[in-house]
């Protein structure tokens, strides 16, 4: 980002997206709760909607920081600073390099662990680490090209 003019622009494309976010998770619900007509403990209707409030309480927060930032000229400026400073780059690079790495040997971990228990635990964790992997190097190769 260039100016504060273009983190303006990026914040409203954002927000654009967020309202459209909130539809998703509640549409797949209402789909999947009619579609799959199954008998399900009730932890599980529980933790679905519990993980369904927690999904559209992030979103609604994400929201609600665009419209502060197309609002507030303090608080844009504010933000704008946190988003270009090098030591929050440098700090989030790092952070998000060393989660993805815990979470990609734990998941081959519990990957090799089902493989003894449950056969579709088993290939969900190795489907959700290949996803893990593929996606890496993807956006590998593309920052290569780009950069």
């Amino acid at each position: 980002m260039t100016d504060l003019e273009t983190f303006k622009k990026h914040a409203k494309r954002k927000l654009i997206v967020m309202y459209l976010a909130t539809l998703l998770p509640i549409m797949l619900v209402v789909i999947l709760e009619f579609a799959l007509k199954q008998e399900v403990s009730m932890g599980l209707v529980v933790t679905r909607y519990l993980l369904l409030a927690a999904i559209e309480a992030i979103i609604v927060g994400k929201i609600i920081n665009y419209h502060l930032i197309l609002a507030k000229t303090d608080y844009c400026e504010k933000r704008y600073t946190e988003t270009i400073d090098e030591r929050n780059l440098f700090i989030k690079m790092k952070t998000l390099n060393l989660s993805f790495k815990i979470v990609a040997f734990i998941t081959g971990v519990l990957a090799i662990i089902f493989g003894f228990i449950n056969e579709h635990m088993f290939y969900v964790a190795l489907a959700e680490l290949g996803i893990m992997l593929l996606s890496y190097i993807f956006v590998k190769i593309y920052y290569i090209k780009k950069y």
